[in-house]
């Protein structure tokens, strides 16, 4: 390793790398920020402005028209692995590389099936593409621009006087807070009545809390026709079926006879987190 990456890799290293057929077609690494190509028909390129390593590395294999000879992409497979210094120890740790949302979409647009990507028990996880797009999280950057377009909103709202909304376990604030999870399920009773389309509420657990606009109201007669007429990994991520979704339900609700109650989709948009944004 030379002074100059050891030097670039104080905070992290992202190398994004592409194989067909045993052979390396194009490589990045984003070093602080900054993307260096490292290979190219076995020649060296300047370093450029930064994208996500994963989206560099595939346009400039293929350009910015995925749509040219898709069919013909499935024998590529795309890697991607990122590595943070600890000067503490001295020691360069291999850290999650899980592609986010918008690098996977383009890595799907491409025609790319198979990713390698490392993560933080610092193995190799390989993925089809189908799989990431459920799992993908946003990027900061994508969070940055989405907190940003709503920083006005939040200077409007009385958050000392809005409806709290309380979930029962950390996976579930989780993924409302990565934007995995966009509709929550409940039984139609109570104050849930009270609530209405385009109002802000809290999404809560213990001291953490997510401000959320309700971008739409569905009553169904049951649960299984709820997970039915949604996107259940919008409703309940990881539950692979209707009948798992529905037993999870039956488990929530084990004391209250479901059948006098009609259930209802709220529809989720996470608009900031009370952890990493100051006002």
């Amino acid at each position: 390793m030379t002074k100059y990456q050891k030097f670039s890799i104080k905070n992290s290293l992202h190398i994004s790398f592409v194989i067909k057929g045993g052979k390396a077609v194009f490589g990045i690494c984003n070093l602080n920020g900054r993307n260096l190509s490292i290979i190219k028909n076995n020649s060296h390129l300047l370093i450029s402005n930064s994208t996500h390593a994963e989206c560099n590395a595939i346009s400039n294999i293929f350009g910015f028209d995925n749509s040219k000879f898709k069919n013909k992409r499935s024998k590529f497979t795309i890697y991607s692995i990122a590595f943070k210094y600890s000067l503490n120890d001295n020691i360069i740790y291999v850290k999650d590389a899980c592609p986010c949302k918008s690098c996977t979409n383009i890595i799907y647009q491409s025609g790319i099936n198979n990713v390698f990507w490392s993560n933080d028990n610092g193995k190799l996880v390989n993925s089809h593409i189908s799989y990431l797009q459920r799992i993908s999280s946003f990027s900061f950057g994508d969070r940055f621009i989405f907190i940003k377009n709503n920083i006005n909103m939040i200077k409007n709202i009385n958050t000392d006087n809005i409806f709290n909304l309380y979930v029962n376990n950390i996976d579930t604030f989780n993924y409302i807070y990565n934007l995995k999870k966009t509709i929550e399920g409940r039984l139609w009773k109570g104050v849930i009545r009270k609530l209405k389309r385009s109002q802000i509420i809290k999404i809560c657990f213990q001291n953490k809390n997510i401000l959320c606009k309700i971008s739409f109201i569905r009553r169904y007669n049951n649960f299984k026709t709820l997970l039915t007429k949604n996107n259940i990994s919008k409703v309940l991520p990881g539950i692979n079926n209707i009948i798992e979704g529905v037993n999870t339900y039956n488990n929530i609700y084990k004391n209250i006879d479901l059948s006098k109650y009609d259930t209802v989709a709220i529809g989720l948009s996470a608009i900031i987190t009370n952890y990493n944004v100051k006002f």
